[in-house]
């Protein structure tokens, strides 16, 4: 869906100047439905689903085998890259992932939950695909395997992070357990905040739970907007209240 709209606003010919190191540099796309036709034969194909996202160059000598696609396999593969449609793997040679077909069941991994720190994205609408986007951009974290089709986890040195997407709640929720946990927080939401950039009057609230002596156990804890965190913070107030309890924190 994204390369469809992007090929539609811009309209007849493709051409990445600024890919100098890649095959597209010296590519003139003259038909861009041709583009995006022949990205999601790679989506679409049979064996590709049954493998949860997983190709290889061999299976795109395959899904390409027409003559219009002759010669071309290099410039269309950096294309999906380009478009955050997929990542190759770092630890497996000519193997790629597309993320909007892996599993949808969560796999089963061990967590630390002590001394967490969550943070949570509320969307007013939630468009498709931003947590697709992002486990491309960051594939260099994940903790292979614990990828799947809403949510990954993702490891920098002796940090953790869990990235969950509740699509019907319209929510991603972070949290963090290790040594660096604000340090890795940054680097995430740094990379959240270019994504959402690309979307037109997308409204997202960043929330953090409540530590009130009410919240700080209960599964219903007030959430304060981050913003409003920092906006009491340069006004010099140290604390806010909970909505709940109506306790200063």
């Amino acid at each position: 869906l994204q390369l469809s709209e992007y090929l539609h606003d811009i309209g007849v010919i493709l051409h990445f100047q600024d890919q100098i190191t890649s095959p597209l540099y010296k590519t003139v796309i003259i038909r861009p439905t041709w583009a995006t036709e022949s990205v999601y034969k790679v989506l679409r194909s049979e064996k590709v689903k049954q493998n949860l996202g997983r190709f290889t160059d061999g299976d795109l000598e395959d899904i390409w085998q027409d003559d219009e696609y002759f010669s071309m396999t290099g410039e269309l593969l950096d294309l999906m890259m380009k478009f955050k449609l997929c990542y190759q793997l770092p630890n497996e040679k000519n193997t790629y992932i597309a993320p909007q077909l892996l599993d949808y069941n969560e796999p089963e991994y061990e967590w630390n939950s002590d001394d967490n720190i969550i943070l949570r994205y509320r969307y007013d609408f939630m468009p498709k695909g931003i947590l697709n986007r992002f486990i491309v951009e960051m594939h260099r974290f994940i903790l292979e395997p614990f990828v799947w089709l809403t949510g990954v986890l993702l490891q920098r040195e002796e940090t953790r992070a869990k990235i969950i997407e509740t699509y019907d709640q319209r929510e991603i929720i972070i949290r963090l357990s290790g040594a660096n946990k604000r340090g890795f927080l940054e680097v995430i939401t740094d990379q959240f905040d270019r994504i959402h950039e690309n979307y037109n009057r997308l409204k997202v609230d960043k929330l953090i739970p409540c530590n009130c002596s009410e919240c700080k156990d209960s599964k219903q804890s007030y959430s304060h907007v981050l913003e409003d965190v920092k906006k009491a913070l340069s006004k010099r107030k140290t604390t806010v209240e909970c909505k709940i309890s109506f306790e200063d924190i």
